[in-house]
């Protein structure tokens, strides 16, 4: 959030202004409805972890409003007024304009969000190319390319994203041997293997065969 502000605010400041409202639609619905709202539904569940995504939400919003204010000023009005608050805040057009307030933390911490997300997107995209639905549960194999993606993909896995979005069965792999057969994805930092059973490998061959035959 904190880069989108920065960026927001340069584009604005030398006028490309289409290149401010494009960056701000793809962030609202790529990166905050598609990406963080769906990993907030897991927190939102669980009562130790509630308070936090709830605070991480008004806090986006909060932010999210004041940037989008000069294309959509109705709309964030409205939003705004809703938002918790203390009374008589006044209206978002006199709200200050948000600066960046990230510090290295921040940096470490998206990273290994980013590693999560791209990971979830692999299992997604494989089990779509399987012709399994999104509650069927499969075997993931993840192969770490270096020590960093390895870091990564533990100190995510414990927040237990990863398993609770794809319903799949995380193993790490110590190894870049991959489980025979497979399906796979490459992404950055990250091979990521889905196991293939006997059955649904010799029902390929049957569909093949068949579609040959015809």
């Amino acid at each position: 959030l904190d880069e989108q502000v920065a960026k927001s605010t340069e584009a604005l400041e030398n006028y490309r202004f289409s290149e401010y409202a494009g960056g701000l639609e793809d962030f609202f619905w790529n990166t905050f409805c598609d990406e963080y709202l769906e990993l907030a539904k897991a927190e939102l569940k669980d009562s130790a972890r509630r308070e936090g995504a709830q605070w991480t939400l008004v806090r986006c919003l909060d932010i999210l409003m004041r940037l989008l204010h000069p294309v959509v000023p109705f709309i964030t009005e409205e939003i705004w007024a809703r938002l918790p608050r203390a009374q008589n805040a006044g209206f978002v057009m006199l709200a200050d304009w948000p600066k960046p307030v990230g510090d290295a933390a921040d940096r470490d911490a998206a990273a290994i969000m980013d590693s999560g997300i791209a990971v979830i997107g692999a299992i997604r995209s494989l089990k779509h190319e399987a012709g399994l639905a999104y509650l069927d549960a499969s075997e993931i194999f993840v192969h770490p390319m270096d020590a960093g993606a390895k870091d990564r993909l533990n100190q995510v896995l414990k927040l237990g994203y990863i398993s609770h979005l794809t319903h799949a069965n995380i193993i790490v792999m110590e190894s870049s041997e991959a489980p025979k057969p497979n399906s796979s994805a490459v992404i950055p930092g990250f091979s990521v293997y889905m196991a293939i059973s006997a059955a649904d490998t010799e029902a390929d061959k049957y569909i093949g065969r068949t579609a040959v035959g015809s």
